[in-house]
């Protein structure tokens, strides 16, 4: 992973040596940063463009108008990786920053799911759709995880009705032989 790591900044180095000093600088070296990761996430370089965003993060904490949209993005790499604890970590930190921004519990949405927890996912979909409530890929989100929190459900009550219905076994020692006398 180190190795991984000194690549991408090898790759970036030019952006990632920049020393920003006025806002003005600091929000085009943002923009980069945040521009070079949406590259990277499209072509599925996700450890790329996780660094990419970590980076612009470093700069932009929340101080512009642009950190929750890198929160969102980053959330998205985390989801594509696995990691929905780290998802979920950025997704409400895009909401926390802007509270009424649709895509943030849309995000949140997919890092819940990514996590199981298929309830507060159906209801972060619902979040987002009352606040685009036209948004036909919101619909199409909300569908599916209600349709996986239904699925979900029913393997739990048929995994617990196979556990309440499964015969006992009982364990019991290995019979021990004794040499008798004669």
């Amino acid at each position: 992973m180190a190795s991984a790591v000194r690549g991408i900044e090898r790759m970036h180095a030019d952006i990632l040596a920049a020393e920003p000093t006025t806002d003005e600088e600091k929000k085009k070296v943002v923009a980069e940063l945040k521009s070079r990761g949406n590259a990277a996430f499209k072509q599925k370089r996700c450890e790329e463009a996780h660094f990419l965003y970590s980076a612009a993060l470093d700069i932009d904490d929340t101080t512009f108008d642009t950190s929750y949209a890198i929160f969102g993005n980053r959330s998205a790499v985390n989801e594509m990786m696995g990691k929905g604890k780290q998802a979920l970590e950025d997704a409400n930190s895009a909401l926390v920053v802007h509270p009424t921004w649709a895509k943030g519990f849309f995000r949140k949405g997919k890092a819940l799911a990514c996590l199981k927890r298929y309830r507060a996912s159906t209801e972060a979909f619902e979040a987002a759709l009352e606040l685009e409530p036209k948004s036909k890929m919101l619909k199409k989100s909300l569908d599916k995880a209600k349709q996986t929190e239904i699925k979900a459900k029913e393997a739990a009550i048929k995994k617990a009705s196979e556990k309440a219905t499964a015969p006992e076994v009982i364990k019991m020692a290995a019979p021990t032989m004794t040499k008798g006398t004669s």
